[in-house]
């Protein structure tokens, strides 16, 4: 059964049901609407949203749930202009993008005038003003055709400044481009003659984002003596790291040790290194320090943004002081820090519509990838807004029932049935595999297993794999049984293959019978100290170890 909505919105006398929390979860806008100081109360509940249609409200409501633009906003300039509003009205990013890279590519004579004036005095759209400009100056024909529409005759009766000041960021803006055309025929040879010397028509090209331009890498920061660091470096002084390189471009992860601005917390803070100047993408930062003892779940803080002409992300208040020097300093005294950056890029950008004609740039909007992930994987780290705690060997792990319904019929069916949602006993298994299973939940992927042993991330794996098993996540007990299969080592398989038999997981199974079955293997398997427990503990998987060699031997044969 689905989970009971708790928020419904009055849009064009339709009712229209949501989450609250997932709302807050996408929508800075909605966090501090229906999540603020006033979120118990009634009026809450109902909320009337003014100057937007219903259509466009369950359009947005669809992307903040699935982080895809319905099938009925794809192709509609009006639909994907209206929802474009949308979206810088309630700071979804990566919609207002999505939207702004459609209109951008299916841009017209008719539409490019309306799609102007949708964005006019919208800071954050000035990469599709950029856009209309260039494609109004990118032939005289293009632009006689915009001033032939009924459009452009409409706004220049109402809106005639506005006009003057498009016209005038288009003449620059052509200016340029024939400057540049000049320049470039001066230096190049002689072309070969075309075919036809007639222009047929407007011109219009389009790009698509290529997941390619995604880089991905993680820096590891060691502080070797953190208290003493703390001691001299003051509020607002940072210790640096080295110079690394991702994505092409070089960065600096930066550590305030006794806090970004004096009040007591750990800051970090991520830079980029000489800048390109017409360039922008995405980057996203991931900090995590970990608990050497494995006691105590990480600490990780996010940060992303949109970069151009350089970048710099921060986080003021990634972990107190306390907290750090008590769990997360090693014996030696040192602190180590992960930084994750995650780098997008693949398009020119101009502060303005006039710069980008003074640089003679071609713009092309591209969308950052999907980050619902990102956005649930936070909700959980920052441990706001839940509605369940579960105790774990006497640990109390908080986390969201609306989440684990969606994700875990299993153990939100434990949840239900609980007598006191605070105390929610989870029995027969450990602290760490839990949280391990908790951010599968939210984040759909595993948790990064850097800072262990192999020996150690082959177990919690296969304890993984039975949390998996016990609460019906297939898609992590696939994923366990891969990375299984890719740490097995002859003093690991035999434990792999038993708890292979126990789950039914066959096709695991199957691989440590073979992997067994191979000679340069066999011959260290038997000497390890499963293999011989094995023959009293289960002699039938002992027998098939045997059928398995017999049966590969007489087809070498």
């Amino acid at each position: 059964m689905p989970f009971a909505t708790d928020v419904t919105f009055i849009v064009e006398q339709t009712e229209i049901h949501a989450h609250r929390l997932v709302l807050a979860m996408r929508s800075p806008v909605f966090n501090a609407g229906l999540l603020g100081a006033m979120k118990e109360s009634a009026a809450c509940s109902r909320v009337t949203i003014d100057d937007m249609s219903a259509s466009t409200f369950k359009a947005m409501l669809f992307f903040i749930y699935t982080d895809e633009l319905p099938n009925s906003h794809k192709y509609e300039n009006q639909n994907v202009g209206d929802l474009l509003v949308a979206a810088d009205r309630y700071d979804l990013e990566r919609l207002r993008l999505m939207c702004e890279k459609i209109l951008a590519e299916n841009m017209d004579a008719e539409s490019a005038m309306p799609t102007l004036m949708l964005v006019h005095g919208r800071e954050r759209c000035r990469l599709l003003e950029a856009s209309c400009i260039e494609y109004m100056a990118s032939d005289p024909d293009v632009h006689a055709a915009v001033l032939a529409t009924k459009e452009y005759k409409e706004l220049k009766d109402k809106c005639g400044p506005f006009v003057t000041d498009v016209l005038e960021k288009v003449s620059v803006r052509a200016l340029a481009s024939r400057t540049c055309m000049t320049t470039s025929a001066a230096a190049a040879p002689p072309p070969h003659p075309p075919f036809c010397s007639k222009q047929i028509g407007p011109q219009k090209s389009a790009s698509m984002f290529n997941s390619s331009e995604v880089f991905d890498g993680t820096h590891e920061f060691r502080i070797p003596d953190f208290t003493a660091m703390q001691k001299i470096h003051g509020a607002g002084e940072c210790i640096e790291s080295g110079i690394f390189h991702i994505g092409g471009y070089e960065w600096v992860v930066c550590v305030y040790p006794s806090g970004y601005d004096g009040l007591g917390f750990i800051g970090m803070r991520l830079h980029m290194l000489n800048p390109p100047v017409t360039t922008t993408g995405w980057v996203t930062a991931t900090f995590r320090i970990d608990d050497p003892s494995g006691k105590t779940p990480p600490v990780i803080a996010w940060a992303e943004s949109l970069y151009a002409q350089g970048t710099c992300l921060v986080v003021k208040k990634f972990m107190d002081v306390t907290t750090a020097k008590l769990y997360y300093v090693k014996y030696d005294g040192s602190l180590t820090i992960h930084c994750n950056v995650k780098v997008g890029k693949g398009f020119s950008y101009a502060t303005s519509a006039a710069a980008a004609a003074a640089v003679g740039a071609t713009t092309t909007i591209i969308a950052p990838p999907s980050n619902i992930a990102c956005h649930l994987e936070r909700l959980l780290v920052c441990q706001q807004y839940f509605d369940v705690k579960f105790l774990v060997k006497d640990s109390e792990v908080c986390a969201h029932q609306l989440v684990i319904a969606a994700r875990s019929p299993v153990l939100h069916k434990a949840v239900s049935s609980a007598p006191d949602k605070d105390h929610v006993r989870i029995d027969d298994m450990d602290v760490p595999t839990f949280h391990a299973m908790l951010h599968f939940i939210y984040a759909d992927e595993l948790p990064l297993m850097m800072g262990y042993r192999a020996g150690d991330a082959t177990t919690i794996t296969r304890d993984l794999l039975v949390a998996a098993d016990r609460f019906g996540l297939d898609r992590l007990k696939a994923m366990c049984e891969n990375m299984l299969c890719q740490w097995a080592t002859p003093e690991n398989i035999v434990a792999t293959l038993d708890l292979a038999d126990r789950l039914h997981c066959q096709a695991l199974k199957e691989f440590c019978l073979e992997h067994i079955s191979q000679p340069h293997v066999l011959k260290e398997v038997v000497e390890t100290k499963s293999f011989k427990d094995l023959k009293a503990a289960s002699p039938r998987l002992l027998e098939e170890i045997i059928i398995k060699i017999s049966n590969l031997s007489s087809i070498d044969s």
